[in-house]
């Protein structure tokens, strides 16, 4: 191949220098693998050739002469001896692997775990996600929950639904949040069904379902002669078929579409099929009908998206224990509907419907109250909290300053005994020089027993109360035992008694010393939630293939060589993200310099290219920026 390729150049140079007239530059160029000449257009009949494209002006024909053909067919001839040779080899190193083929298989298997882990890992740390409690039966709550999609930028959702019940009837004004909240309760479900983490407290709580069913957004065909409401009851009729009672069944706008009387009619008689089935059901709507039924039936309960009342715009908090008005006008009248239509739309409302919404404008009036009442409670209840915890914090220090002067005390005591002790052997010895008694000697026994009892009654209580201090009353310590030794913290093992009442013989890495159990803590934690901080987990990532060179140098190539490994270098510089690289192709005669500033002009991954500054090389070499 070599040989052809070099036989090739050195034809397709000689045939430039034969009539230097006839080409539009001194350079061959690569085209479909095959050396092609840069003819002039005006004098193309007077080479005979194939023609292999033409440039952008129309000055320039880029042929194939006769001459020349036989040459490239050599270069191509070989080139397919190589592949074949190469398929050759695969094909045996193929079939050794396949001897294999199911290590493989698991192996792959085993990857795609490890990669469904790590995926779901990474997206749990970036956007701060928890593990929820898994509820019993239809328990369901969601505590500050976001829509994966949304970003830390969403409306936290607070969603508790009572045990008892199995649907949940949302209502309130239109853009206030109903759907994107029944999203996100259906999507959150969803990812604890797959073992992945929620945007969400973990103090939330999510029950597994035997199925997930969700009708939401409009499925019109002309193609199949469905309309939107058509579209939304063969949708609806296909959940209701799959649905048992563990399911989770989200409709969406639930008989919109459609004459209001019956619709209301079929929304309501749906969401009772689902109540006899056991489904834990979420419909968002604005029949004031379902609203209705929802007080009728102790399983069903309204929710509703919170309106601002004063700016006329929702707030994205669902409330729960009333439902909520569509505030239709207010919303048309904020999206810029003209003025003398909301006009008119206030008019034509009934007096029937100005009541109702009056009523329904009271209850969302009372719950707001009520929740602010509930927020004030618990910033009350917090905040005594936080004092008790102070009060306790002050009757520790209190405790442990009456320790500090009871040890003070305890000092003095020791030493009054040192000085009672001596004063009284002093009056016994005088004693003895006089007349003694029984008595006399009894009455200094008594005197000196007493002082004793006193000393190790008031050592106890200091004793005691230092273990009440320090929290550490009750602990049993034996050799094995994992601790935090002494007021560093400093973590150990008991390896066995001291050799002094009271004291542990404490290994803490190198370190061995006998410590009082007084200055031990007990590390207590079972194996399914021990957690070792100073374990480190180390992810690398490697891609496969050769690198990139930042300078690539091709002097002493061939064109044809040059071409070759520039393609290689641009692949993998865009492989592995490399923006910008140097070639090194000499000045010399610019034959190789002008070749491959020529293919750079073409590829479609070069943003620009131009000649290194005279410090680095100058034009002897060429600098390549690639497209981002």
């Amino acid at each position: 191949l070599e040989r052809a390729r070099q036989d090739r150049s050195e034809l397709s140079y000689a045939l430039i220098r034969e009539d230097p007239s006839l080409w539009q530059q001194e350079t061959p160029t690569v085209r479909n693998g095959r050396i092609v000449l840069p003819v002039k257009s005006s004098l193309k009949s007077k080479v005979p050739g194939f023609v292999h494209g033409i440039s952008a002006s129309g000055n320039t024909m880029y042929l194939e002469p006769h001459a020349l053909a036989e040459s490239n067919n050599q270069v191509i001839i070989q080139e397919q001896k190589i592949q074949a040779e190469v398929l050759a080899v695969l094909r045996e190193l193929s079939s050794l692997v396949r001897g294999s083929l199911d290590a493989v298989h698991q192996a792959m298997d085993a990857a795609g775990r490890l990669d469904y882990l790590l995926a779901k890992a990474r997206y749990s740390m970036v956007h701060d996600c928890e593990v929820p409690n898994i509820g019993e039966g239809h328990e369901f709550s969601l505590i500050q929950a976001r829509h994966p999609l949304l970003g830390r930028h969403a409306v936290p959702i607070h969603a508790e639904i009572p045990p008892d019940t199995r649907a949940v009837i949302i209502t309130g004004p239109n853009a206030g949040g109903k759907t994107v909240t029944v999203k996100t309760m259906g999507l959150l479900s969803l990812m604890v069904q797959h073992g992945i983490p929620v945007p969400a407290s973990s103090q939330s709580t999510i029950p597994l379902f035997s199925s997930i069913h969700a009708d939401i957004g409009d499925d019109q065909s002309i193609a199949e002669s469905l309309s939107t409401f058509s579209a939304h009851m063969k949708k609806i009729a296909d959940m209701l078929r799959l649905t048992d009672e563990h399911s989770l069944v989200i409709l969406d706008e639930l008989a919109s579409g459609t004459d209001t009387f019956e619709g209301s009619a079929l929304a309501k008689a749906v969401v009772e099929y689902c109540l006899n089935k056991g489904c834990l059901t979420l419909v968002t709507s604005h029949h004031m009908s379902l609203k209705q039924f929802a007080y009728t039936d102790s399983r069903v309960i309204n929710a509703s998206m919170e309106f601002d009342e004063t700016r006329k715009v929702p707030t994205y908090r669902i409330l729960f224990g009333s439902p909520g008005s569509s505030y239709a006008v207010e919303t048309a009248q904020r999206m810029g509907i003209p003025e003398e239509i909301i006009v008119s739309a206030r008019k034509y409302l009934s007096d029937q419907s100005d009541k109702t919404t009056r009523m329904i404008h009271s209850l969302e009036k009372q719950e707001l109250e009520l929740h602010m009442k509930l927020r004030s409670l618990e910033s009350a209840r917090q905040e005594l909290e936080q004092k008790r915890r102070e009060t306790d914090l002050k009757m520790l220090q209190i405790k442990q300053q009456e320790l500090m002067f009871r040890k003070k005390d305890l000092s003095f005591i020791n030493s009054f005994m040192e000085t009672s002790r001596s004063e009284l052997e002093n009056l016994i010895r005088s004693l003895r020089e006089g007349e003694l008694t029984r008595e006399k000697l009894k009455k200094v026994k008594d005197f000196q027993d007493r002082l004793a009892q006193e000393q190790r009654s008031l050592k106890e209580t200091v004793e005691h109360q230092a273990q009440e201090i320090s929290g550490r009353r009750g602990y049993h310590f034996s050799p094995g035992m994992s601790v935090l030794a002494g007021k560093g913290r400093t973590r150990g093992i008991i390896r066995r008694k001291g050799k002094k009442p009271g004291f542990w013989f404490v290994e803490m890495g190198s370190l061995r010393m006998d410590i009082h159990e007084n200055d031990l803590v007990p590390i207590e934690f079972d194996d399914d939630t021990f957690y070792d901080a100073g374990r480190t987990v180390e992810i690398r990532y490697e891609r496969q293939g050769a690198l990139p060179r930042f300078e690539l140098d091709l002097r002493g190539m061939t064109l044809e060589q040059a071409a070759a490994e520039l393609e290689q270098q641009i692949d993998r510089a865009v492989l592995h993200g490399v923006g910008r690289f140097g070639i090194i192709h000499g000045k010399g005669e610019g034959i190789l310099q002008r070749g491959i500033q020529e293919i750079l002009s073409h590829h479609v991954s070069v943003k620009q290219f131009f000649f290194a500054p005279p410090e680095q090389g100058g034009f002897g070499k060429t600098i390549v920026e690639l497209k981002t």
